[in-house]
């Protein structure tokens, strides 16, 4: 955790990033696919 960032915020984060995985899961898009999609690299879509 940063120096300004508190807790809930990480938190927060995390939930968005499990909520945002399940969802593309759920329609069966890759990572590679929505990287793609965003113009971003599958591993910053593995990071999100």
């Amino acid at each position: 955790m940063s120096a300004g960032e508190s807790s809930g915020s990480v938190v927060r984060r995390i939930l968005l990033g499990s909520q945002l995985r399940r969802l593309r899961e759920s329609r069966g898009i890759t990572r590679e696919a929505a990287g793609y999609s965003i113009r971003a690299s599958e591993s910053k879509i593995s990071r999100m």
